[in-house]
């Protein structure tokens, strides 16, 4: 006797995204997701949402959903949906008491700064041990703590290469000068190195997650800000 058993396939997968069969890949309206790489197959047209773009929610899905395939957004928080409505976005204050985290997979890079004029630098592994689970009372707290950790580090002398009197800023606990080529005009944001949330806190990004933080001179900064997006602090493009 024979029998036959009808079967349909559920098309919607990851974050409730249809999949495409032939491909595999989920398609986010804007933009296909190919899971087994977990990342996007193509650029991030906004080019918004950090360096990397082909990133999918600063590769932290846990926290982040990307519903439209153009930003990341905060995902609403699940237990507080019985008493109250979820919201789209969640907005972090810098001047908020906040612990460091991440930066578990960060590298013991031979140098802290890239590029040809040290345009942007990398948080490596032993800065990290340093201020992970820290708790500092606002960003500006974090910061000093910063650089005192590169000012006692090997890559300090990678900043005073720069300007003589980075490495008395930084044992102040102050940001060093970039280069000359790298500033872009004399007000102090426009002169020293700073540290760049890549996904804004305005957008939800976490503001003491090593993860989200790179180092960046004014200008490459200036260049990068994709002000919609970051939102606007002086960085003008010349």
């Amino acid at each position: 006797m024979l029998s036959a058993k009808e079967q349909r396939v559920n098309p919607f997968r990851y974050a409730a995204e249809m999949q495409d069969a032939l491909t595999g890949h989920y398609y986010l309206r804007a933009r296909f997701y190919n899971p087994l790489i977990a990342r996007f197959t193509q650029e991030d047209t906004y080019r918004g949402d950090g360096l990397n773009l082909y990133a999918y929610v600063a590769n932290n899905p846990i926290r982040y959903v990307d519903p439209s395939g153009y930003m990341c957004e905060v995902k609403g928080d699940v237990w507080g949906a019985l008493s109250k409505p979820l919201t789209a976005t969640q907005r972090r204050n810098s001047n908020s008491t906040g612990t460091v985290t991440g930066g578990y997979n960060s590298k013991d890079y031979q140098k802290i700064l890239i590029g040809s004029h040290g345009n942007v630098g990398r948080i490596p592994s032993d800065i990290a041990v340093q201020l992970q689970g820290k708790t500092y009372k606002n960003f500006s707290d974090f910061q000093k703590s910063f650089w005192k950790a590169v000012s006692s580090s090997k890559y300090a002398q990678e900043f005073s290469s720069y300007h003589k009197a980075n490495l008395s800023r930084m044992k102040g606990g102050n940001a060093p000068f970039a280069d000359k080529t790298q500033q872009t005009g004399t007000a102090w944001p426009q002169m020293v190195y700073n540290i760049h949330h890549k996904t804004p806190i305005s957008k939800g990004g976490a503001v003491f997650d090593l993860d989200n933080l790179l180092i960046i001179a004014p200008r490459t900064h200036a260049e990068i800000l994709e002000v919609n997006y970051h939102g606007f602090y002086g960085f003008k493009r010349k």
